[in-house]
């Protein structure tokens, strides 16, 4: 099996770094056990997941619809990841959603 050695890339580091700041942190993960759905989702809403609720539109307001939002801007993470990465990283990260893919797999099985 092939190795593949990464060299830093500073646009990278500090790109990915700045997308970490734009995560729901876990006192916000704490307080949401404390909200109904609709609370969850304005929060959501106003902590960077604006454009994936917007596509869900303004009736659906459930627990289902939050989770299909976050998985909808962690696809769009992916694919900005992938953007700006060069081919080495772009190939761990594909090989990383690779593994999350069996793991979804497993769970559905």
């Amino acid at each position: 099996m092939n190795k593949i050695r990464l060299k830093f890339n500073p646009y990278t580091y500090v790109r990915v770094n700045v997308m970490k700041t734009l995560l729901i942190n876990k006192q916000q993960w704490q307080s949401f056990f404390k909200m109904g759905p609709n609370e969850i989702l304005r929060s959501v809403e106003d902590s960077g997941y604006k454009e994936e609720i917007a596509s869900m539109g303004i009736g659906k307001q459930s627990i289902a619809s939050i989770e299909i939002a976050l998985n909808k801007n962690l696809v769009r993470t992916f694919k900005k990841l992938q953007t700006i990465s060069d081919d080495r990283l772009r190939a761990v990260i594909g090989i990383y959603l690779y593994k999350y893919d069996l793991s979804n797999i497993k769970t559905i099985i």
